[in-house]
């Protein structure tokens, strides 16, 4: 049996204390004097796995299997009748205009349906036995853990013809080169993507199963640092203050994706909000100005669409101050017992009286945006506090209504603009 991944005492009381003690409420009618709920531990126990050595934009974690149980598809066990289900629950709210509809449903569902819904046939791998997956996004390490049967997936690996390799005397599969898809030549003469092809080439050239869990990777030297950070052996990203704890300080969730903010900076977070006012605005001009506009033409509404913002967002958010940016940024959703969809905002600061003067502010933002994308409000109210230990600070805002659902929409397309810096002329 392979090592055991080390969370370096994730739940200890000496480690929640530091950082789970409320020091003071936010202003503006934040938060209250209390004990914060207990962190999710899968989600310390997959980053477990995942090497500190190098730089991550995202670190996205997902606990399908709870979110099926809060809405009360315990029952709905065959993909075929899942899928569609929760593609339709994930259509409650839609936004102002098309958009590819995502919401934590189908956060689960597209990751399989592109990746791995293939899957149970080719490594008898049933989609509901998944309770748990962790993804590093662009540096392609997955961790999936849940009811496995690990000799039936061995078996398929070989039959597939992954080799049996190993690493520190622990072994894993892996099949041709690092990042080289598998191909076939079939009776013609063509070479083809085997079976596994096209999940080969993207993730799964390395695979390394424990019981319960499987890792997977597009090359050796991942997989085998995923292996080193797992044992101990090496510092995992539980090791960095900025990803532990603000993992810890989420609470409760459902699906987190711990962030890199220099993807948000405010020339971005603009320009992503004018390419959505420009993208409306054509839709409402009709399918036939859309099918003739042409690149210059939509250049220019983008540029008027820019320059749009510039000029409302100031007058439509008068009270917002400045935002110091955070040294991590975390976006997370979690659907409470009695049925809410909350979605939380975190910001890690390295500087342990930051938090403290940001969390009011990112309160009132979240509590006044309004979607760009849904062209509706985003929060029906938010709520923040804040958090200190010896490490830095966390201020974390929560947001309750229809559309925190569709956090992962706001993540995709950028809707994202409460957090600016400041705002245009500011």
């Amino acid at each position: 049996m392979g090592p055991t991944p080390q969370t370096q005492s994730a739940v200890s009381a000496v480690g929640l204390t530091a950082l789970l003690v409320l020091f003071a409420a936010c202003g503006g009618g934040g938060g209250s004097q209390e004990q914060a709920p207990a962190p999710t531990e899968s989600l310390l126990e997959l980053m477990a796995y995942v090497p500190a050595a190098r730089e991550y934009e995202q670190v996205c974690f997902s606990s399908p299997r709870s979110y099926l149980d809060a809405s009360g598809f315990q029952d709905v066990r065959a993909v075929d009748d899942a899928v569609p289900i929760l593609e339709q629950q994930s259509l409650t709210e839609e936004p102002a205009f098309s958009l590819q509809p995502v919401s934590v449903p189908s956060l689960y569902t597209d990751y399989w349906k592109d990746r791995f819904l293939r899957l149970p046939d080719i490594l008898s791998l049933d989609l509901f036995a998944v309770e748990e997956l962790l993804s590093t996004g662009s540096e392609y390490l997955d961790v999936v853990r849940g009811s496995f049967d690990r000799e039936a997936i061995e078996r398929v690996l070989e039959e597939q013809n992954y080799r049996r390799e190993n690493h520190r005397g622990v072994p894993f599969y892996a099949i041709s080169g690092d990042f080289d898809p598998t191909f076939i030549v079939d009776e013609r003469g063509f070479e083809t993507l085997t079976e596994l092809g096209a999940l080969v080439i993207d993730r799964m050239n390395r695979v390394w199963l424990q019981d319960g869990t499987l890792v997977a990777a597009p090359a050796t030297q991942i997989m085998t640092d995923a292996m080193d950070a797992a044992s101990g052996r090496t510092p995992s990203i539980l090791d960095r203050p900025e990803y532990r704890r603000t993992a810890e300080g989420l609470g409760p969730v459902h699906a987190a994706c711990l962030l890199d903010p220099a993807q948000f900076s405010d020339e971005t977070l603009l320009d992503s909000a004018a390419y959505l006012v420009a993208a409306r605005q054509l839709q409402e001009a009709g399918p036939e100005q859309s099918a003739q506009e042409t690149g210059e033409e939509w250049d220019e509404r983008l540029e008027a669409a820019r320059h749009e913002l510039a000029q409302r967002l100031p007058a439509q958010y008068p009270e917002w101050a400045d935002l110091d940016p955070p040294s991590r940024l975390a976006l997370a959703y979690y659907r409470d017992p009695d049925g809410t969809n909350i979605f939380k905002v975190g910001l890690w600061y390295d500087d342990k009286g930051k938090a403290n003067a940001n969390a009011p502010e990112l309160q009132k933002r979240l509590a006044q945006y309004q979607s760009e994308a849904f062209d509706k409000p985003l929060c029906d109210e938010a709520e923040a506090r804040y958090w200190e230990s010896s490490d830095g600070s966390l201020a974390l805002a929560e947001c309750r209504g229809a559309l925190a659902r569709w956090w992962t929409t706001a993540l995709q397309v950028k809707d994202l603009l409460f957090l600016l810096e400041r705002l245009p002329g500011q």
